[in-house]
């Protein structure tokens, strides 16, 4: 029985355990996926995110220097451009303007507002320059001597711009003056299509590389930002000095090159790693690397804990199974004590009675032993008691048969011939007469089983009918419900798309947020020609401009989602249409077939039904013939009657057998001798 339980805990671990281990599979898998995917949505979104931040700080400081150069293109003099006198009263004028400009910046660090009048034209240097609220005064002829030596990197910000002949952002450089590492923006002055002057502002870069340096998408995941060379401006190990091509990014180079913003994996430093970016307003790129490694050690640890479950589950499942098997085992193993004792004649073992009214194979186990010992109780029994007067007939027979030896002997050996003969007569009739009845038993059975398999067929045909008429209902809802539900589905995509006109209103309020900034501009210059007397409308106008910025900013978020949205709605109607595609073919055909199907198990119950009548028709006959051959049995029955009656007249002459009694006698003896032997048979067993 120790093999039965351990079969059962066997069996009942090895099927959790393997099913643990298929859903820990499965679920590993799906895992991965879904954890790959919402790290390259999450890296997606993080670089847009943060490129919007600084993007927005960088737009916001062009429309100060362009509404700063409109004020100078407006209000400068080009007939007075080598007049000393009055470029430093313009350059008054243009102080008092950029002062107000600064005053009214509270949402970033700026800490030099600067206009230079071009010293080739006046032979000087007349500058006008606001840092942190206060003019700054210098020696206009030492200033001019150090511009016109080109020493140092003290007029980068001048000599670049006029290069580029356009607006330019300086990288990041140490401003002595300041003590910190700035960046500027510049833009050249044109009057009559000759260059004037210019103006810009410089602003501290350690706010944008604190930010740059704080994105964290992981937990060992960083940033960086890069110029339009690839060259390194704000990376925690390298420098300015180093190119993406020289550390290992050379495919983010040829993504870069050809798109705004995108996300790869790919290799770096010997890791594989999620690599997102996003292109700058000011042709700076902002990079994000996450190791994948990171993104994946959610899986990990569900992986442990998975395994752990499975731990946990098979060491549960052992336990129950050992229970279950020793509840299984416990009654097959005292039942089989019972049967080990029977095997050795004892049959008054009752270890099987607790079990004897459960309703499972060990209860129908116990019934059957309890019968056995029964009946051979009384078989035994029965035995017995017949060995007795087997024992006595024997010695009365013995006492007849010697007293009857001299009346036989004269007709023993015709008695001898007819009893030969008459008992293999009888011999044969019995024979004959059992083997008719068993076929006529066999011939009822079938008859019975015939009619079970006529009735089973009929069922059968009938729950064809049904399952065809079911099938057919079926079918037609299902048509119904696909072509509702196709309209239905048609009639919201229609109304769906009306969610593009978001992105016709939104180009209409971009329009004009950018007039509404234009006019605030505008204001601004009107405001600074009034001076002290248009500061007040200077304000408003610059809250003017900053309402239409922050409208240009919603409107954009807007678009983003619109888009979104409509990227949404189209993926669900090509998922519906498929759904509904696969409705219209895959299940209309499947219930065609079940229609089928269930025409061919009627056709199938129908052939069958009339195989078993035929089978019952030949069965009848077959019933009409044994009946009578039973008939002429009882012929061959009658004389065996009537050949008994002769040997009664043979027995007249007993007389003349006497001599071959003793032959009887001799049984007789061997008879009472295996009576005996049976007595001493039946002591050894115990009922």
């Amino acid at each position: 029985m120790k093999k039965i339980s351990t079969a059962i805990i066997t069996a009942i671990t090895a099927c959790v355990l393997i099913v643990s281990i298929l859903v820990g599979c499965i679920n590993g898998v799906l895992s991965y996926k879904t954890l790959g995917e919402e790290a390259e949505d999450k890296m997606s979104a993080m670089s847009i995110q943060y490129a919007n931040q600084m993007n927005l700080h960088y737009r916001g400081i062009q429309e100060i220097v362009t509404g700063m150069s409109s004020y100078f293109e407006a209000g400068y003099d080009y007939s007075q451009s080598k007049d000393s006198t009055y470029n430093k009263t313009f350059m008054d004028g243009m102080y008092k303007y950029i002062s107000v400009i600064q005053s009214t910046i509270t949402d970033m660090d700026v800490l030099r507002l600067y206009a230079y009048v071009n010293p080739k034209n006046v032979g000087t240097m007349c500058s006008a320059i606001s840092e942190k609220g206060e003019r700054v005064v210098k020696n206009q002829d030492e200033e001019y001597k150090s511009w016109s030596l080109r020493s140092g990197t003290k007029w980068n910000f001048y000599n670049e711009t006029l290069k580029n002949n356009k607006a330019t952002w300086l990288d990041p450089y140490m401003d002595e003056e300041l003590g910190q590492e700035v960046i500027s923006y510049t833009q050249p002055i044109y009057v009559n299509k000759q260059v004037v002057g210019v103006v810009g502002l410089i602003i501290s870069f350690e706010d944008f590389k604190q930010l740059v340096t704080s994105i964290k998408p992981y937990e060992n995941g960083y940033a960086f930002l890069v110029d339009s060379y690839q060259r390194y401006i704000v990376h925690n190990t390298y420098t300015r000095e180093n190119k993406l091509n020289d550390t290992g990014f050379e495919k983010l180079t040829e993504l870069m090159s050809t798109q705004s913003q995108g996300l790869e994996n790919m290799s770096v430093d010997g890791e594989q790693a999620y690599v997102a970016y996003s292109k700058l307003a000011n042709g700076y790129c902002l990079v994000l690397v996450t190791p994948e490694s990171d993104v994946m050690s959610n899986v990990i640890d569900m992986i442990i804990k998975s395994i752990i479950l499975v731990i946990i589950c098979v060491i549960i499942c052992i336990i129950i199974a050992f229970i279950v098997g020793k509840k299984i085992s416990t009654p097959i193993f005292k039942v089989t004590k019972d049967i080990e004792k029977a095997k050795e004649g004892d049959f008054t073992s009752k270890n099987y009675l607790p079990y004897l009214k459960k309703k499972n194979e060990t209860g129908k186990l116990a019934r059957a032993l309890d019968k056995l010992q029964e009946s051979m109780s009384k078989t035994v029994t029965q035995v017995s008691d017949n060995s007795t007067v087997v024992t006595d007939s024997a010695v009365h027979l013995n006492n007849a048969i010697n007293s009857l030896v001299d009346e036989v002997s004269n007709i023993t050996a015709t008695a001898q011939q007819l009893s030969a003969s008459m008992q293999q007569t009888e011999s044969t009739a019995i024979t004959l007469s059992d083997t008719s009845e068993r076929m006529i038993h066999h011939i009822e059975t079938m008859d019975d089983k015939n009619k079970s398999g006529v009735d089973t067929a009929n069922d059968i045909s009938n729950r064809a009918v049904q399952l065809k008429i079911e099938a057919a209902e079926a079918a037609r809802k299902a048509d119904e419900v696909c072509k509702t539900t196709g309209e239905n589905l048609k009639a919201a995509i229609d109304e769906s798309r009306q969610v593009q006109q978001i992105n016709v209103l939104t180009k209409a309020i971009l329009d004009i947020a950018d007039q509404t900034s234009l006019l605030s501009l505008n204001a601004s210059i009107e405001a600074a020609r009034a001076g002290e007397f248009g500061r007040g409308f200077s304000v408003v106008a610059d809250e003017i401009r900053s309402l239409a910025d922050n409208s240009e900013t919603t409107a954009l978020q807007i678009q983003d989602i619109t888009k979104n949205v409509i990227v949404s709605v189209s993926k669900l109607c090509d998922s519906s249409y498929e759904v509904l595609n696969f409705m219209d073919t895959h299940v209309k055909d499947t219930y065609k077939k079940l229609i089928d199907m269930s025409e061919q198990y009627n056709t199938d119950s129908t052939d069958m039904r009339e195989l078993l009548e035929d089978i019952a028709s030949v069965s009848k006959n077959i019933f009409s013939e044994i009946e009578s051959l039973l008939k002429s049995f009882g012929e061959l029955t009658d004389a065996t009657s009537e050949g008994a009656d002769g040997i009664q007249c043979i027995s007249k002459n007993a007389e003349e057998v006497a001599n071959h009694t003793r032959e009887v006698e001799l049984e007789a003896n061997r008879l009472n001798q295996i009576a005996g032997e049976l007595s001493g048979a039946i002591e050894v067993f115990t009922v």
